[in-house]
């Protein structure tokens, strides 16, 4: 069951989908290379002119933790060292910051976004993404794990992570009913067959923070940077809650996947090897599939660096060779290390150009279960 909490005129919706071809899922699996444009030798666009990083989600989230990191190192890669000036444009899921950089915010490579990519909109028609993400000139991308938590006052109590299993009711909390947070949870709470209801309207990781602690919800899916800056220390260490699962970057319909080592060594524990132990089987089912793709999307371009269309080749160029500059950046590693737990792995433009190529190639089957679950009450 899903409730609504506050969503800047968002609306959920029901809309029949076109034909989509199939998909190899298990493409997605990123390294930690970067491969971008080579920079100009005379790169000079930004050199004084004044620069902006949208973000699409608010204050206080991981989101706007990591662009502002990024935004702090990126000016000694830019031609003159302009600062770079954060923007946030939260609300609708993310949404309403992409449409604004796609569809208001003038071409003229001053400009670009830091965003969390929600895929399911575009893959389901949502009339409230009115900006196709294929048009956005992608510049560089992150990859990253994203952890479930929950309260250990769950009923009948949860004392151990396959406690879960027998939860009388899991209260969870998203952004938007369509956004990847959303559905990625559902799908994973009906291949679990849990009792759940979802309250959804949430602006940032901060505030599904502020709500898990005050036990307005009792489980969440934070990203790596969520969990450890701000999961770890008030939830975790506290007593309060404890880590279930970890989703990992790359996942295959048998339960295979590629392992978080940071995760591991804490004893948090991949998703399929929880299900095992938990119900004695592996995970299955079309709830599952729909779960598989969705996650391989998301985790591979967890965040994602845009322009507007029609951008300066210049500024789209110096642009990308100013991130691939930050991947080998010793005080940009560092400070990325001590906030978010590892070294960034970065995607390169083409890695997230195919990427986001690859949101109209679901089968229809999984298109028609995620709708089944968007329309369940």
């Amino acid at each position: 069951m899903a409730e609504k909490r506050k969503l800047d005129g968002y609306q959920p919706f029901v809309r029949q989908v076109g034909h989509l071809s199939s998909l190899i899922v298990g493409a997605c699996v990123l390294t930690h290379a970067v491969v971008m444009d080579v920079k100009p030798v005379q790169a000079q666009f930004y050199k004084d002119r004044n620069v902006t990083m949208m973000l699409n989600y608010g204050v206080g989230g991981t989101t706007d933790t990591e662009g502002r990191l990024f935004a702090r190192h990126l000016s000694r890669h830019l031609a003159g060292n302009p600062p770079v000036v954060v923007v946030n444009r939260p609300g609708a899921g993310g949404l309403i910051g992409t449409n604004q950089l796609g569809l208001a915010t003038k071409p003229d490579g001053q400009t670009f976004g830091f965003f969390t990519m929600d895929v399911t909109p575009p893959i389901l028609g949502d009339p409230a993404l009115r900006f196709n993400y294929h048009d956005f000139t992608v510049i560089a991308g992150v990859s990253q794990v994203s952890i479930a938590i929950g309260r250990t006052d769950i009923p009948p109590g949860m004392a151990r992570v396959s406690d879960i299993a027998k939860a009388a009711e899991l209260v969870a909390g998203g952004y938007g009913p369509t956004s990847d947070v959303t559905m990625r949870m559902r799908l994973l709470l009906e291949t679990m067959d849990v009792k759940h209801r979802i309250i959804y309207g949430y602006r940032s990781a901060g505030d599904l923070m502020k709500a898990l602690m005050q036990n307005e919800l009792n489980f969440l899916i934070l990203s790596m940077s969520g969990y450890l800056t701000q999961a770890e220390a008030n939830i975790v260490k506290t007593k309060m809650g404890l880590p279930f699962w970890y989703l990992p970057r790359s996942v295959s319909v048998d339960g295979g996947y590629k392992k978080s080592d940071l995760l591991e060594k804490r004893g948090v524990r991949a998703f399929s090897v929880f299900y095992r132990d938990a119900f004695g089987k592996a995970p299955s089912g079309l709830q599952w599939e729909a779960f598989v793709y969705l996650q391989n999307l998301t985790s591979s371009l967890r965040r994602v660096v845009v322009m507007p269309p029609g951008s300066p080749d210049a500024a789209v160029s110096e642009l990308r060779a100013a991130f691939e500059a930050l991947g080998e950046d010793p005080a940009f590693i560092a400070e990325y290390e001590k906030i978010v737990g590892e070294r960034p792995e970065l995607v390169s433009a083409q890695e997230g150009q195919a990427i986001l190529g690859q949101l109209k190639q679901m089968r229809p089957e999984l298109v028609t279960v995620i709708k089944s679950t968007l329309e369940k009450k």
